[in-house]
């Protein structure tokens, strides 16, 4: 199986790969700081070994993981926008779209979690994230505007992209509790 993987062009789904995977699922699922080494082990389904192995830290296994999400992430809301017939009137249903999405909810998490926000590396990485976020919804409405006699200019949509982005994360946040699996036992 793994000759026919690498004969594809792929490399085969290794241990690293796993683990950067459950991580990614259980940073989407609890956060950063709510998810253990031992989670990400249960749910790769490996031993402690493997961990070490790869990544010295939970910290490095998470800026993989975050590495993994972003792109994926802002391909998803660029493509959102490219399959609308008005990036201008679509942004804020795009990224609210995407923000519902595993990804979107990992970094949504990543927000609001203070061991992040301490963090400069994993600070940088989710300021990184949001950064992309930003020039794909530029370069959404550039396209729209070249459809416009009188373009505005780069400054003028990168402020449109953030005020739609401040209110479509601050809903996100906010609905962020709805988000937390309950256990039976924590049932309303």
């Amino acid at each position: 199986m793994t000759a026919s993987v690498e004969k594809m062009g792929r490399r085969p789904y290794d241990s690293r790969d796993r683990l950067i995977a459950a991580m990614s699922h259980l940073m989407s699922e609890r956060g950063y700081t709510a998810t253990s080494p031992r989670m990400v082990l249960d749910r790769a389904g490996l031993g402690k070994g493997s961990l070490y192995h790869h990544f010295d830290t939970k910290q490095d296994l998470g800026l993989a993981a975050i590495e993994t999400m972003r792109p994926r992430h802002v391909r998803s809301l660029a493509k959102f926008l490219d399959d609308q017939p008005s990036a201008s009137d679509y942004l804020a249903h795009a990224l609210t779209v995407t923000f519902d999405k595993r990804d979107g909810q990992a970094l949504i998490r990543l927000l609001a979690d203070p061991t992040v926000g301490a963090s400069p590396e994993l600070g940088a990485a989710v300021k990184q994230w949001l950064a992309d976020i930003q020039a794909a919804g530029v370069n959404a409405l550039r396209t729209d505007e070249h459809d416009q006699k009188k373009p505005r200019l780069a400054g003028e949509l990168t402020s449109i992209v953030r005020a739609r982005s401040a209110t479509v994360l601050g809903h996100a946040l906010l609905g962020l509790s709805s988000w937390i699996p309950l256990t039976p036992d924590q049932t309303p």
